[in-house]
């Protein structure tokens, strides 16, 4: 009798012991998968656009020359005639533009994309001869500059402490885009002479 009730509960202590140490494996194995396994987080994802001006002509001439004045005939040789000018224009652009870069390489020239600017400009003609005259015209001129831009996906991966990130990632997408600002320059003064 008494050696069966001790076998029973040796049995049961054994049972139990081998409960435990199933318990404590998978715990141990679901602790390990769990430390294994990293913390993924999306990475962020925007786009951004990059820009590089360039002036590509100084001297862009805006309409038709207009005259200023006519001189009268040089009483003698070596006589000359001075003309001057001021014109207003207004800071202009053509192309294509991604939002806010038209206005902000305009910032970067001290410019405001819309606005106007008045020029004056001034010039002495060539000495005459005895008899000869000249008329004076002024040429609007301004400079052309040439806008390209790029987009760019911005991705920022977290890094494994779970609030730094990353240096972000640029890669250039395809796409770009070509603006033109035109610059108001002052007035070109031009003599054509007569006899």
């Amino acid at each position: 009798m008494n050696r069966k009730i001790l076998t029973v509960i040796l049995s049961i202590i054994i049972v139990m012991g081998f409960n435990s140490s199933i318990y404590a494996d998978e715990k141990c194995n679901n602790e390990k998968k769990w430390n294994i396994e990293p913390n993924y987080v999306l990475p962020k994802v925007g786009y951004e656009w990059k820009y590089e001006t360039e002036l590509i002509d100084d001297s862009v001439e805006v309409g038709k020359e207009t005259l200023i004045s006519v001189g009268n005939p040089a009483r003698k040789k070596g006589e000359t005639i001075f003309a001057s000018t001021s014109v207003t224009m207004t800071i202009s652009t053509s192309g294509s533009f991604s939002f806010g870069i038209d206005d902000m390489v305009a910032a970067e020239l001290g410019l405001e994309i819309g606005g106007s600017s008045t020029l004056t400009n001034g010039a002495t003609s060539a000495p005459l001869d005895k008899g000869e005259y000249a008329r004076a015209y002024y040429q609007k001129v301004q400079a052309k500059y040439k806008v390209t831009q790029k987009q760019y996906k911005v991705i920022e991966r977290l890094k494994p402490n779970g609030y730094d990130y990353y240096p972000p990632e640029k890669v250039y997408t395809g796409k770009k885009k070509i603006g033109y600002i035109y610059v108001p320059l002052q007035p070109k003064i031009i003599f054509k002479y007569f006899k």
